[in-house]
């Protein structure tokens, strides 16, 4: 089920509808390459973290609506993965400056963000850099993960502070390490700290993945099963736990030499169960054709029985590469609830990179999400949108979309339509502005591309040299793209 189920989330034509809840926009920013990888819900706000330049950071705030945004630049000091620790009345950043090689920090910000130094986090190695930070239940500690290198040995450690600055204990684990990667820590229900990395041990061959489990005092749980065949020691390894207190998590799996996947990707994404105590009880392997691509950035648990899956697709058609931010929504046993992919009609041409680095999913399922968009070589944009419980830019189908950016709010959606349908070939096109010339993309049911041609102002589509079954036709200018579903006869 689960092949099969990723296989089509590849293959997706992107479907969005949008309406006055629901929008799609993309954050002006003056500063080159930001790269934002984080939305927080900070005070009846979101904040977006981010660095960019040689050595600087930014807070990004933006009001609910996702209207109105401030940003606040940190020099001298990069964020790390997730940088801020919220508690009841402190927000504290972890980080450091790139241009000294041991200086881990945190950093207490005030509500005019203002930033006064707490405390330097100490640690073994030649040069060190932070990973992520977190907190129990908005509690009196902070708990931090750092990578530290010597030369030789690349580790990890993990950290706990109070708010206040005090450092409570500080310490390296795992043994035999050749080089390892710590992502991130993740607080369990069980108020637990859930630790991914990815390692390659002393007199073995290859990189492998493993969960640590610690207590809050830093002494060890478990250590899960050794998962072995990592495509590298830098492939990242993501992870949540489950309403079930189940663990799954995603690595890339050195599949090069296996022949059953000869005509697939060599290093895809692999799905892993442990159970609560670490064990592994099921892995499913993704099969990708050459084509295709899918990156993951990171998952998040949902408020219920699923989770979330995000980051990027790509499929290679005619020369051209179209590249789709992506949401799955998963239940706790892999079947898929929904897959769509994303675009920002302003940004649709080709080569420019969707990508979904983090989301938030509200008290009503609406999900609120971060991305980033760019040309190859070119600035990031940082790209914010807000869908409902399914996936969608308001509560109608998702076979039609017309999105907005931060320069233009519509008030509806412009509905097209097509007749006869079905139809046993030629189908009359109702609706549609006369505004100039549209591409037109005729997609099989299966995400493969039939027919692609422009046309000024079409009235009609001709189907009448394609087999029976059901196609998506997208019919798009530079600024709005409509889908609809036509079955041929």
């Amino acid at each position: 089920i689960m092949n099969k189920c990723l296989i089509f989330l590849i293959f997706l034509i992107p479907q969005m509808t949008y309406s006055q809840h629901y929008v799609n926009k993309i954050v002006p920013t003056a500063f080159w390459n930001i790269n934002a990888f984080n939305i927080f819900e900070v005070d009846n706000q979101y904040w977006i973290s981010g660095i960019f330049g040689d050595n600087k950071s930014t807070i990004i705030t933006l009001d609910k609506s996702l209207d109105q945004y401030q940003f606040y630049s940190f020099d001298s000091f990069s964020f790390s993965y997730r940088p801020l620790t919220l508690f009841e009345d402190e927000k504290i950043l972890y980080g450091k400056s790139r241009h000294l090689s041991k200086d881990l920090k945190l950093l207490m910000l005030n509500a005019n963000f203002e930033t006064e130094e707490l405390c330097k986090v100490s640690t073994s190695g030649n040069f060190n850099f932070p990973s992520s930070s977190s907190t129990i239940d908005s509690g009196q500690n902070i708990y931090g993960s750092y990578n530290y290198d010597d030369g030789e040995y690349s580790k990890f450690g993990i950290f706990a502070a109070t708010k206040y600055g005090s450092i409570i204990w500080n310490k390296a684990f795992d043994n035999n390490i050749k080089k390892s990667i710590l992502w991130k820590i993740l607080i369990s229900k069980s108020k637990h700290l859930l630790c991914p990395y990815s390692v390659g041990y002393i007199g073995e061959i290859g990189a492998k993945a493993r969960v640590l489990k610690i207590d809050s005092l830093g002494n060890e749980i478990w250590k899960s099963d050794i998962i072995p065949d990592v495509f590298n020691i830098n492939s990242r390894i993501s992870l949540v736990e489950l309403s079930d207190l189940n663990i799954f998590f995603i690595y890339e799996k050195n599949v090069f030499l296996d022949p059953e996947f000869v005509n697939y990707k060599p290093y895809p994404p692999s799905f892993i169960w442990l159970d609560k105590y670490g064990k592994k009880t099921k892995e499913t392997i993704l099969k990708i054709d050459l084509k295709h691509d899918i990156l993951i950035s990171e998952m998040d648990a949902g408020k219920g029985d699923y989770f979330f899956v995000y980051g990027q697709v790509s499929s290679r058609v005619d020369q051209t590469t179209n590249l789709y931010g992506f949401i799955t929504k998963y239940a706790n046993n892999g079947d898929t609830i929904w897959s769509h992919t994303y675009r920002h009609p302003s940004y649709n041409q080709e080569d420019y990179f969707h990508y979904i680095n983090d989301l938030i999913e509200e008290d009503n399922g609406d999900l609120t999400v971060l991305g980033s968009i760019a040309p190859i070589g070119g600035k990031n944009e940082v790209w914010v949108f807000r869908v409902n419980s399914e996936g969608c830019f308001g509560t109608d189908s998702c076979d039609q979309f017309t999105l907005a950016d931060h320069d233009v709010i519509l008030p509806d959606a412009i509905e097209i339509s097509c007749y006869p349908n079905p139809t046993n070939g030629i189908v009359t096109l109702t609706g549609l502005a006369v505004s100039g010339t549209y591409t037109i993309h005729i997609y099989s049911i299966g995400g493969w591309l039939m027919d692609s041609y422009k046309e000024r102002n079409p009235s009609n589509i001709d189907l009448g040299h394609l087999d029976s079954g059901v196609y998506v036709i997208q019919i798009s200018d530079k600024k709005i793209t409509y889908t609809l579903k036509v079955v041929k006869q």
